[in-house]
């Protein structure tokens, strides 16, 4: 059976088997009456518009309407506090996001590309002005005209669209055309949806690369600064008081990755001493007597049918490249399974419930070890939890590195 991993810095999950624009300007448009172009079946619409050099076709009853794409303009006067931008799939079905006449958002069917605008509130109007909304019960995303955008959207520093900080999208087959309706839950019943992310093409500001490590703190261990933009003054990081740092094994960790595994893709500390305060995203996973991490995986849906390890490797400190960490105490921690992802504004007091205990586990450097197995949870995004055990004095805190263990 295949093998996929999942890769916590130097925690590894392994899974076997805005700125913003308005409106935009309206497009052109070229009206055919029914004798002079074609009776209107959308391709034969398309290739008439084409012959005419007038952009695609949109059949309209029995009339071919031409519009031409180059009227649109992602730049039509936008507001200093606004930014437009298109968006590409990735994950299930692939491809730049198109629109039908009706300003249903759609994957793949070869549609017009769609232009968006997302304004300082987080709402999205599309390149006909029309308000992006979720639609009731299904939460399937689309435009109409006089609608009043759903709030919350954003692109994040790499380009990532989300709603609600969360960039999972679900895509599900129309059967037109080989098109998908993108939507921010699946639909129940429905077999064939699977999860995309989308990537704007614009409007991203550019992460900011990882600071160097810090040399270990003799006493207070801090959290790295969150990597996400802030329109507000940065938030403090949870603070751990642990006791000296313990010695070490110098042995060289024993176990090396191989095949496909998944780095964690948010990085949640939540704090007892600070319980309703969200810190948002870290660089660094912490342990401590006050302060647990909730790790996000995105599986892949090509893991369907694979099986999944949860692993943590934890090489010593003379083993590593551009990484860090600092342990005291007694070295116990334990795991979960949680029963929701973890989000930005994630605190203690909201966090999600505990699924499944995955056990306790007393690590040390120089070791690796397997924390759990299960199916993999293809196509869905997981979040583990490690935390303190009881009144355990155990402090540990690390450099989330993208690189391999060695």
């Amino acid at each position: 059976m295949k093998s996929l991993a999942v890769l916590l810095g130097g925690v590894v999950v392994a899974l076997s088997g805005v700125a913003i624009a308005g409106p935009l300007k309206d497009s052109t448009l070229a009206v055919r009456s029914p004798d002079e172009a074609p009776t209107c079946e959308l391709d034969d619409c398309n290739e008439y518009c084409d012959q005419l050099d007038q952009g695609y076709g949109v059949c309209s009853e029995d009339n071919c309407t031409c519009s031409d794409p180059s009227k649109i303009s992602r730049s039509a006067s936008p507001s200093n506090d606004q930014c437009c931008f298109g968006l590409t799939a990735t994950g299930g079905p692939a491809g730049i996001l198109g629109q039908l006449s009706d300003g249903q958002n759609r994957i793949g069917q070869s549609l017009p590309t769609a232009s968006y605008c997302i304004g300082p509130n987080g709402g999205v109007v599309d390149g006909d002005g029309r308000g992006c909304i979720l639609t009731p019960p299904t939460s399937q995303w689309q435009c109409d005209q006089g609608a009043q955008s759903t709030s919350n959207f954003s692109i994040g520093c790499d380009g990532s669209f989300m709603y609600n900080g969360n960039s999972t999208f679900w895509s599900c087959p129309t059967g037109d055309h080989g098109g998908y309706n993108v939507y921010t839950n699946p639909i129940p019943g429905q077999q064939d949806c699977v999860n995309v992310t989308m990537t704007a093409d614009s409007c991203q500001s550019g992460c900011t690369p990882p600071p160097p490590p810090p040399p270990p703190p003799a006493a207070l261990t801090t959290l790295a600064p969150s990597p996400q933009p802030s329109t507000t003054s940065t938030p403090p990081a949870p603070t751990a008081t642990c006791p000296g740092s313990s010695s070490c094994p110098t042995n060289i960790c024993p176990v090396e990755l191989s095949g496909k595994f998944e780095f964690p893709h948010l990085i949640i500390p939540i704090d007892s001493a600070n319980p309703t305060y969200a810190y948002g995203t870290q660089f660094n996973g912490t342990v401590s007597p006050n302060i647990a991490t909730i790790f996000n995986f995105d599986i892949p849906a090509s893991a369907t049918g694979q099986d999944c390890q949860l692993i943590f490797l934890f090489p010593p400190q003379d083993a590593l490249e551009t990484s860090a960490y600092t342990l005291s105490g007694s070295g116990e921690i334990g795991f979960s399974m949680l029963e929701a992802p973890a989000t930005q504004d994630t605190t203690w007091e909201n966090a999600p419930d505990v699924a499944k205990d995955l056990g306790t586990l007393t690590v040390a450097p120089g070791n690796s070890y397997t924390v759990a197995k299960m199916g993999c949870p293809a196509g869905n995004t997981v979040a583990f939890k490690m935390e303190g055990c009881g009144d355990d004095d155990t402090c540990l805190s690390w450099f989330q590195d993208w690189n391999p263990a060695p």
